[in-house]
């Protein structure tokens, strides 16, 4: 993706959160139910910036959605409109514990935003395996 796309797409799904929660109800829980890109979520310390945008790449733009119907709501809406994004739905996603090494820092042990208490680590499916991110 590049940064076009990718600040295109981010446009998108302004645009399509804001309709849902112009309608209100069911539709509004569905925008509270989004909590943004990987990187508006991520947070490291800043001697390892560099490494973290190298070596995640344009996932650090995925999108997180509360789980995968929520995720596939979002897609069905923004598929009207130009432009792509990823998602990762936060019920699939799965957690795997690296050794402890001084040549390393596993940035799974690093903080996240955790808006509306994600559950980022809770759930396990082998469909996306953390280390994939």
């Amino acid at each position: 993706m590049t940064n076009g796309a990718i600040l295109n797409g981010r446009d998108k799904i302004r645009k399509v959160l804001q309709n849902f929660i112009d309608k209100g109800g069911s539709q509004e829980q569905i925008a509270n139910s989004y909590y943004s890109t990987l990187i508006e979520n991520l947070d490291c310390d800043k001697t390892i910036h560099k490494a973290v945008e190298v070596t995640s790449g344009s996932k650090l733009f995925y999108q997180i959605a509360e789980n995968d119907k929520i995720d596939n709501i979002i897609v069905q809406e923004m598929n009207q409109l130009p432009d792509e994004v990823t998602f990762i739905p936060i019920n699939i996603l799965m957690y795997k514990k690296y050794p402890e090494t001084n040549d390393a820092i596993s940035m799974i042990n690093k903080n996240y935003d955790t808006k509306n208490k994600m559950k980022l680590l809770s759930k396990k499916d082998s469909r996306f395996p953390m280390e994939k991110l």
